[in-house]
């Protein structure tokens, strides 16, 4: 849906015989259900822009998104930043709902994103945005709502007091009632303050790896959060992070996501390091999944042995997804492994799932190999006994690589999502892969899901999928 969003932005900037294509574009955007609120109310502002007869029914919209009580509070939020956008006639009433949004809503996501579009409709807002902002961001509001969606702390630009910012952050990152995650996250926005408050913030973080509050897979986080402060706090930091290598409670995922975070602070070839993930990658113990990051980690410390490591890639019918990507990975970094997915593709004791991620790897690094791919591919999804969740995958890739196959996938998960016989789970599954493919389907797949999940005919269990679906 995105795409086809910015396809129909482009062809509106092109000869106006196009317009009709990109209205039509647009208003099946607009009116997807699936689609999310950047999409459809993006799509309904440019319905809007192009003026008469689309304005008055694109406004009609916006309107009674941002009016009703009952709509998703980010929905409502969209429509009134894309009305004030539209012209400064709008922003009294755009205002007044905003507010509601912001005062009464309980999820402080749903209040951060309604004052930060106030924010946007003039000083007349800015103190009282800027105020309830900074006190979303304190520890005891985080900690009284642990389960928000997308949390995120105060922006300088949005609070105007770095130290006021900088002393709450402080705070948040202190608060051992704080989880790991809002924690290194503080640390990330004192950083994004300039370097007067980089010191504290390296202080707080290093104090959360001395007391092991962040699980090690946060590593690769912390380095990020710290990727453009100066060499001599990323060198501190890197120290912290390879003595952590060395504890009595490390193992191989320590090193692999040490390895990932020094990455993220410009520190390569490190010795210490290269030879843990040596060690890794030749102990024929070590688990499947790590050994993959563990090769892709040290190809990026060494390139020049990248196709190698890519041979010692090991994988089974329950990792063929993730040793393709690594594969991809390895590739990146001038690995040569078409011939090692080709020998994945023929091989006797391949099982479909490894022959078909093989297969999609081949088209994605080679477009021009896609033939010696399709009669694997086509065989796949014409095999009735395969189970679901297998010849979906099959199709799919299929109709990636041959526009031609996309009537008969849609055809097929159609079927599934319409078959009493099929698992529940498998026609939840279909049904969300249908409205990718068709998103004309979107209202007949969503009546489908709405069945399933509010049915009596169902058990519990099996409405619980499909609720899950809705998301």
């Amino acid at each position: 849906l995105n795409t086809a969003l910015w396809a129909a932005r482009t062809l509106i900037k092109l000869e106006p015989e196009h317009h009709a294509e990109a209205v039509r574009t647009l208003r099946r955007v607009a009116e997807n259900t699936t689609a999310n609120a950047y999409e459809r109310t993006a799509a309904w502002e440019r319905l809007a822009e192009l003026g008469e007869p689309h304005r008055a029914a694109a406004m009609a919209t916006l309107r009674g998104m941002l009016a009703n009580p009952h709509t998703d509070p980010q929905l409502r939020c969209a429509a009134g930043s894309v009305m004030a956008r539209l012209g400064p006639e709008f922003h009294t009433e755009v205002a007044a709902q905003l507010l509601d949004v912001a005062r009464y809503q309980a999820d402080p996501t749903d209040q951060a994103s309604a004052w930060r579009e106030l924010s946007n409709l003039g000083t007349r807002f800015s103190r009282e945005a800027s105020a309830a902002l900074l006190a979303l961001s304190k520890p005891e509001e985080i900690v009284s709502w642990p389960f928000s969606r997308d949390r995120q702390m105060a922006y300088p630009f949005e609070v105007g007091d770095d130290q006021a910012l900088a002393d709450v952050a402080t705070r948040v990152v202190r608060d051992p009632a704080v989880d790991g995650q809002s924690r290194l996250d503080a640390a990330s926005r004192l950083v994004g303050l300039g370097r007067p408050f980089h010191p504290a913030a390296l202080t707080a973080v290093i104090e959360l790896l001395h007391g092991h509050v962040m699980p090690a897979n946060m590593l690769p986080s912390v380095g990020w959060a710290f990727e453009e402060v100066g060499a001599t706090p990323r060198a501190e930091l890197a120290e912290v992070l390879r003595a952590m290598t060395r504890g009595p409670n490390a193992d191989a995922a320590t090193t692999v996501d040490v390895a990932e975070a020094l990455e993220y602070l410009d520190i390569i070839a490190d010795p210490e390091i290269v030879g843990q993930l040596r060690g890794i990658v030749t102990d024929e113990f070590v688990d499947i999944d790590l050994h993959g990051r563990a090769a892709v980690a040290l190809a990026r410390e060494v390139p020049a042995e990248a196709t190698a490591l890519a041979r010692s890639l090991r994988q089974d019918d329950h990792t063929a997804y993730s040793w393709a990507a690594r594969m991809r990975e390895l590739a990146d970094l001038g690995a040569d492994v078409i011939p090692l997915l080709r020998a994945a593709l023929t091989a006797a004791d391949s099982t479909c799932r490894q022959r078909d991620a093989a297969a999609w790897s081949i088209t994605v690094l080679r477009p021009d190999l896609r033939p010696e791919v399709m009669p694997e591919l086509r065989a796949q999804a014409a095999d009735e006994f395969l189970d679901y969740p297998m010849r979906s995958e099959a199709m799919l890739t299929l109709a990636e690589a041959d526009e031609d196959a996309r009537a008969d996938t849609i055809a097929f998960h159609r079927r599934v999502m319409d078959d009493e016989r099929q698992p529940i789970d498998c026609r939840c599954a279909a049904a969300a892969r249908l409205v990718q493919f068709d998103t004309a389907l979107a209202d007949t797949t969503l009546d489908a899901l709405r069945r399933f999940a509010t049915s009596q005919e169902f058990l519990a269990s099996e409405r619980g999928m499909a609720v899950v679906s809705f998301a």
